[in-house]
């Protein structure tokens, strides 16, 4: 807003006419501060949560209307049902989680899951590769994506080791050799089959090139 106003934009001269005349701002403001963000261009900023706007079925009719569908709404909570609507025929209960409700697009969440909110929002990512040059931090960043996105890591040196571990002699000491990379893969295939009903997402601790 301040940016609009310093460069005396069209948006920027009736947001000052409307602070020196003390009036409301209007919908439509609102929506010309918010559009430029969401269609800025820029591949990688392609989500949005919005804090405070808008709040009514009318704003959610402008926003929606000028600049893109709402996907979910999330509500903070601290347990429980998150929604109770009991009247929603009320024009003085009307709000957006009604309106959102009588619509078949409210989204429901006791407590926060990450997985359940990408899921609202129309992403599912069942699985993803974390790479990086030796010693920049691969392994601790895997260890955060999949904090984040509830899923179990899987580190190929780690499954090599097992693989030796399963594949050698009883009588050596050690495997002795290069652990044959299809070895490697059955037992990752077999980790990934072993947790697939558990509804998580899997994070590659680095791959194998050869």
């Amino acid at each position: 807003m301040t940016h609009e106003c310093e460069r005396r934009t069209y948006l920027g001269c009736r947001l000052l006419a409307a602070n020196a005349t003390g009036r409301q701002y209007t919908l439509d403001m609102y929506v010309n501060l918010i559009t430029p963000i969401i269609w800025s261009g820029h591949e990688n900023r392609n989500k949005f949560v919005l804090v405070g706007f808008p709040n009514t079925p009318e704003e959610v009719q402008c926003f929606e209307r000028d600049v893109c569908n709402l996907k979910a709404i999330i509500m903070a909570t601290d347990g429980g049902n998150l929604v109770d609507v009991r009247n929603n025929d009320s024009p003085s209960c009307f709000n957006i989680d009604s309106m959102f409700q009588k619509q078949f697009r409210l989204k429901q969440m006791s407590s926060w899951d990450f997985a359940k909110f990408q899921e609202h929002l129309g992403t599912t990512v069942s699985w993803g590769i974390v790479t990086a040059r030796p010693y920049a931090g691969r392994t601790a960043i895997s260890g955060e994506i999949a904090s984040i996105t509830n899923s179990k890591i899987i580190n190929w040196d780690s499954f090599v080791e097992g693989c030796k571990k399963r594949l050698k002699d009883p009588e050596a000491d050690e495997f002795e050799g290069e652990v044959p990379a299809a070895e490697v893969q059955k037992d990752i295939c077999a980790f990934i089959n072993a947790n697939k009903g558990s509804g998580c997402g899997f994070v590659f601790d680095g791959l194998s090139c050869k």
